[in-house]
């Protein structure tokens, strides 16, 4: 119906995603970070964002419901960041918390959003993306 996403998704993933991110907020105290952007402090818990996009001297935070621009590039937010973040690509910083797939040359994420992967990368992103994502579930 109204929905606002970039990326059209029904209304039962968007209710699985709101899920997801109720139970892993109960799982750990969330550890906010303060970042600044357009004039204003933004107070965000990383485990939330997807995604961040980098443009320019600039990075786009990207949540399910939200994005958020903020003046940082994203080298410094690569630091900032937990170790469930991942630079798949030189303008993106994944949550491989939310990765739903990694197919031939892009990441498919749980939002439906396709974060593409540097063809000369794909084969050492894929290794990286995967051990990740195996070492969580064997938690």
């Amino acid at each position: 119906g109204d929905e606002v996403f970039p990326v059209r998704i029904s209304t039962q993933t968007y209710q699985y995603m709101q899920k997801m991110l109720a139970e892993r907020s109960k799982t750990a105290p969330a550890k906010k970070l303060c970042l600044k952007g357009g004039g204003a402090n933004f107070y965000i818990d990383p485990s939330l964002v997807l995604y961040i996009e980098t443009i320019e001297a600039k990075s786009i935070l990207h949540f399910l419901d939200k994005n958020i621009t903020v003046n940082y590039k994203i080298g410094m937010l690569e630091k900032m960041f937990p170790d469930d973040f991942y630079r798949a690509h030189r303008s993106f910083l994944i949550n491989t918390y939310y990765v739903m797939a990694i197919e031939r040359y892009h990441i498919t994420m749980n939002n439906g959003q396709i974060i593409p992967i540097p063809e000369k990368r794909y084969n050492e992103v894929k290794k990286a993306l995967s051990k990740k994502l195996t070492d969580k579930i064997n938690l």
